[in-house]
């Protein structure tokens, strides 16, 4: 019985041993590319015996370039001649593809004649355009990408070039992995998934659902193992190789064991009890990872229920707070990419290429005012389009007129090519008489849905039951969602709410009031408890109220019990804007729900909200200072905001922006400065640098010099000591987590507790694992970094020729400048400004001491430079 070998060590010694030398003999000049990649597990490495009995054995692919793919059926054929039958006990020769079993092809052992060798030649764009449908991979979209086979990509990325004159490997380092914003979708989708189902695997098991139970479990399982790929930047095979592969991923062991005893548990609590704590270990990878802020979580009660969650929509919706601004933003999270993957596979069975998605979800047919869409008939202007292929007429729109429009004479004009996949539409076959009535047929279904749906809730609103979300205070009742129940919390703060404003708070102050409590403000409030409502997901201060905030709550009649219907209406089924309903027509049904402020109250409050006038809007206050982004407070290193003074609009001036008195931030003070008095300093500064320069130049070079080299040297030193700790760490980790798992072997330490120790032990291990791979980093880029002080000399020289500062030069020279509080009283008060320079950081220069630069800012104030202070100080 012959020695098992693994493919793709049998395939390279097989091409280097035979075929490349056949290759190079006949075809001496050729430049070429051979290796191993695409289907097969011997790809992956994860062939046995078993794998042995098709399409498998000695085998490569061949790329040839487009001039030379013409050599083909020649390469091929001094192969076949030249070949031996058998290589290491396998045979080289194959039966023909099988038509009725997808082209498989089976080794065949012969003695005479030609071999018909497992080898493939293509160009590479041939290939690729087989494998994904597109060879451009510069330029793959987001949808493409979410289109395209997850197990494709990993066995084009897996294997192995033998021979790579046409450089293949640097085009497949395109796909290595994910771009980021398609990985956080992919992320968001997962966590987003096991969040609807995350309360199922106890409430299934409670109803007797056994079965039930465990699928949800396996469902839930299979998304957190498919997160860990994501979060390792690994492609996941198909269901073949799915385990093993997740076996091989460098996590901890105690992930994968954990989902095992959540799919083997004998009862339910342990299933449970596995399952949310093998989200829990998930939930530590993400957070480890840093692609969002930690998202803070625990293993909770559902909603008082006796259900273990860890509220895994937090995750979701963290993550996908970065798909903000991205092409991903509007595209859900769950139940599309079926429909781009149905049009994929048309696009390529019919051999249309570079083919382009343009998606609009979340967006009706009715009308054509879609992103997307525009997007599109930008391109189609542009002439980059030449067909269009929608799933059915009704994906295209539901707008009768519209879509005639474009379908009858917009794309024959522009020789467009439309298709309609499942109405068997296609423009190339001719007019099709079917089409006016299939878009007059989609309009009225989408007119008749509306109408049902507006008659429905015209019913319910008539009859009194809410329409609307319930407002801050109140929920849904569990046992009757059409009824409002108080939400104690929430309500306490209501009432706190009107009783602040009873007693003469502003509607500002009473926002600072919450704050400065740390209550938290509605959406973090409703985040919390996991219900989704509009607003920010993720906020970077919780407990940041605003005042309109409490000006709505303050005119909410619903906290008197009432329920008030048709506050808003729709014009038309095509047009979803909402527009303010005159109040003649709203519903109004009194005393539906428990009060949570009595009416006498509500209207006391009303009656003063009346009397309160707003502020006459600001005037125009001049152009934007040329210093605005550049200063920052010393203290809590927030910007300072520019401001003209109300009464004497020729006073300029900055402030912190986290000045707790201004903003209810938490700086404790103003950081007050003149704009006249920075923009005199900077200039009295420069002009030093100026003086300086004209009387040694050489002097002033050697200055910037050691002052970056003396800063590379104090950041390097404190790199490698950074370094060497990490490392240090990461050994006593290692040295921990195996005496913990001998004293668990030996009894001495409980399973609850090695659970608990070894999953701190993995966060902390995975932690120095990116502290350590970012220190080794940035210590290569301070050896490579290099000494720009040209650009800064010529910024100062360039000083030298203007007769006054501009914003172009401050952004050359400057990088930010520190502003600190004030220091004394009177003529004695000074103020530290500190410049910090591009490339060089801060610079003190030597001092003569007849060097003195002073000038006035205006009448009875001035500004003097003080060299020898470090920093610069400003007197007044």
């Amino acid at each position: 019985m012959k020695e098992f070998i693994k493919g793709m060590d049998l395939c390279e010694g097989f091409f280097n041993e035979y075929a490349k030398t056949i290759i190079e003999e006949h075809f001496p000049n050729l430049k070429y590319s051979a290796g191993l990649i695409g289907y097969g597990s011997d790809v992956l490495g994860y062939d046995d015996p078993v794998s042995t009995d098709h399409m498998w054995g000695p085998r490569f692919y061949l790329f040839l370039s487009e001039t030379d793919i013409s050599k083909k059926n020649a390469i091929l054929n001094a192969l076949s001649k030249n070949l031996p039958y058998t290589y290491k006990g396998y045979s080289v020769n194959f039966t023909d593809p099988d038509p009725n079993d997808c082209g498989v092809q089976h080794p065949k052992f012969i003695t005479e004649g030609k071999v018909n060798p497992l080898v493939f030649i293509h160009t590479f764009d041939e290939y690729l355009n087989e494998q994904l449908g597109t060879a451009d991979l510069d330029n793959i979209t987001p949808i493409q990408w979410l289109v395209f086979s997850e197990h494709r990509l990993l066995s084009l990325v897996s294997g192995k070039f033998f021979v790579d004159s046409l450089n293949c490997t640097e085009k497949i380092e395109k796909i290595k992995y994910y771009p980021n914003e398609v990985k956080l979708y992919m992320i968001a989708s997962n966590w987003e998934i096991i969040a609807s189902e995350q309360a199922f695997v106890k409430r299934c098991g409670e109803c007797g659902d056994e079965i039930g139970s465990q699928l949800v479990c396996a469902r839930i399982a299979e998304r957190l193992m498919r997160l860990c790929f994501l979060y390792k930047d690994t492609y996941a095979p198909y269901s073949k190789w799915f385990g093993t592969a997740f076996n091989h991923l460098d996590i901890d062991d105690s992930i994968e064991q954990t989902i095992q005893s959540a799919l083997s548990a004998d009862s339910l609590t342990e299933r449970e009890d596995n399952i949310v704590k093998a989200q829990a270990m998930v939930a530590d990878m993400h957070n480890v990872s840093g692609l969002t802020d930690v998202v803070d979580y625990e293993i909770e009660s559902y909603f008082g229920r006796d259900i273990k969650v860890i509220f895994a929509d937090k995750f979701a919706e963290a993550t996908a707070e970065k798909l903000k601004g991205t092409a991903l933003e509007n595209v859900p999270l769950i139940g599309t990419l079926s429909q781009f993957g149905g049009l994929s596979s048309y696009a390529q069975e019919k051999g249309f290429e570079n083919t382009k998605f343009y998606v609009d979800d979340g967006f009706t047919g009715t009308n054509f005012n879609r992103p997307d869409f525009k997007r599109m008939m930008e391109d189609v202007e542009a002439g980059y389009i030449s067909t269009i292929i929608v799933k059915d007429m009704s994906r295209f729109g539901r707008n009768y007129v519209e879509v005639g429009l474009y379908t009858e004479s917009y794309f024959p004009e522009n020789n467009i090519r439309f298709i309609a996949i499942t109405d068997l539409v296609d423009s190339a076959d001719g007019e099709n008489e079917i089409i006016p009535f299939k878009n007059v047929m989609n309009e009225m279904y989408a007119r008749d849905i509306s109408k049902k749906v507006r008659s429905a809730k015209r019913i319910r609103g008539n009859m009194g039951e809410p329409l609307s979300q319930p407002p801050y205070g109140y929920m849904k009742s569990p046992e009757n969602p059409k009824r409002w129940i108080i939400e104690p919390g929430a309500a306490a703060v209501v009432k706190e709410i009107f009783r602040l404003y009873l007693e003469g708070y502003g509607q500002d102050k009473i926002a600072r009031t919450l704050q400065d409590r740390e209550i938290k403000n509605c959406t973090a409030y409703w985040k919390d408890r996991g219900i989704g409502r509009g607003g920010k997901k993720v906020q970077p201060n919780p407990y940041k109220w605003k005042s309109s905030t409490i000006g709505q709550i303050l005119s909410r009649q619903e906290y008197c019990g009432d329920v008030i219907n048709f506050k808003t209406y729709s014009k038309s089924f095509k047009n979803k804007t909402r527009h303010l309903n005159p109040e003649e027509n709203w519903k109004i049904f009194k005393d539906v729900h428990e009060p949570i402020i009595d009416r006498e109250t509500f209207e006391r409050v009303q009656q003063l909200v009346k009397k309160c006038k707003r502020r006459d809007p600001k005037p125009e206050n001049g152009d934007k200072n040329i210093f605005c982004d550049f200063l920052r407070c010393a203290d809590c290193g927030k910007k300072l905001w520019f401001h003209v003074n109300t009464r004497n609009k020729d006073i300029h001036y900055f402030s912190c922006s986290n000045y707790y008195k201004d903003y209810r931030g938490s700086c404790k003070s103003r950081h007050y400065v003149r704009a006249d008095a920075i923009e005199q300093i900077v200039i009295l500064e420069l002009k030093k640098m100026v003086s300086y320069l004209k009387y040694d130049e050489d002097a002033f070079a050697e200055i910037l010099s050691q002052k970056t080299n003396k800063d590379i040297l104090t950041e390097q030193k404190y790199l490698n000591t950074e370094l060497q700790r990490c490392l240090s760490r990461q050994e006593k980790v290692a040295s921990l987590y195996e005496k913990l798992y001998e004293d668990n072997a030996s009894g001495k330490v409980t399973d609850e507790w090695f659970m608990h120790m070894s999953r701190k032990y993995e966060v902390e291990r995975a932690e120095l694992k990116v502290r350590i791979s970012k220190l080794r980093d940035d210590i290569i880029l301070l050896k490579n970094k290099e000494q720009d002080k040209e650009t800064f000399v010529s910024a100062i020289r360039k000083f030298m020729r203007m007769e006054a500062i501009t914003a172009p030069l401050l952004h050359e020279l400057i990088d930010h400048i520190d502003v600190y509080e004030t220091e004394g009283t009177g003529k004695n008060k000074t103020q530290r400004i500190v410049i910090y320079y591009r490339f060089v950081g801060y610079i003190e220069l030597p001092i003569q001491e007849e060097e003195l630069f002073s000038n006035d800012t205006r009448q009875g104030v001035a500004v003097t430079y003080i060299p020898k202070a470090l920093p610069e100080s400003i007197t007044t």
